[in-house]
Parts: structure tokens; sequence; C-alpha cells
């Protein structure tokens, strides 16, 4: 399945199957049939306005190929928690982070995702600080040996 972002004013899909974040299929719950997994069997036409992304594999005809520019990857807002978590972990730098919301990621969600970054590091932090004060072996046990 190919990832899509809409180029246009508006982009029609009259067949074919989407993979799509709640919200969008809740919108377009009458158009749909629910497969299961975020995918979704089109009954009947529906439209995406510009900046919106979704997963699509069927026929994409020249006209509908001009609204369209392919993505790599699904958007931060259709991760889960956990898969989120784990991307920021990945990324090293603010950077990147930065990046994902130029893309046009949901800029909430990425924010969201940044602070519960910075409370992990500095609960990291934390138990650094407290480990300073121990100058004995990595292993915990001590150094004494008596001699």
């Amino acid at each position: 399945m190919e990832r899509y972002r809409i180029k246009a004013a508006s982009a029609n899909f009259h067949s074919g199957i989407l993979q799509l974040n709640d919200q969008q299929a809740s919108a377009r719950q009458h158009a749909l049939e629910d497969l299961g997994d975020g995918l979704y069997e089109i009954k009947q036409p529906v439209q995406f306005k510009r900046g919106e992304e979704l997963g699509f594999d069927g026929d994409v005809s020249k006209l509908l190929l001009e609204q369209l520019e392919v993505t790599d990857g699904p958007a931060i807002e259709d991760l889960k928690a956990p898969e989120l978590i784990e991307r920021i972990k990945a990324a090293e730098t603010l950077d990147v982070l930065a990046s994902l919301i130029l893309k046009g990621e949901k800029r909430s969600t990425v924010l969201a995702a940044i602070k519960k970054r910075e409370e992990e590091l500095d609960e990291d932090d934390a138990g650094v600080e407290g480990s300073d004060e121990s100058t004995g072996p990595a292993d915990g046990t001590s150094d004494d040996s008596g001699e």
C-alpha cells in the first residue's frame, strides 16, 4: 500500500482500499466498509482535503496522481502511543522532530511526544546524578578487600 498526501485542494477516490486514521474513517463511514486494522474498502466516492495523508491501494489515474504526493511511512498521528514513543526515542536531534512538523505531521502529537521524551530524559539524568556519589566498582560490590 502506497502512502500519499493530498497536494491539490481536494482529491476524490472512487474505488480501492484506503488506510485511514480513526478520524478520517469516522467522517466517511457511510461510504466505506471497515476491513479492520485501519483498512477500508471504498463503497461510494470519498473526498480528502489538502494536507491529509492516507494509504491507498487501487488504480491511480493520471488526474488523481497529479493531486497526490507520495510520502514515506505512516503519519505520526496514525501511530499508536508505543510506536510513537519508539520513533521519538530513535530521533537523535530536535532537528529530526522539527522536520516531522514541517512535513505536515500533527503538531500537537509531536509536541506531546517531545514533552514525554524530555520527561524520560530528566528521569534518566536524575538517576545518573544519584550514581555520581558512588565510586565503587560497577557491579555494586564493595572495593574493600581488607588488605
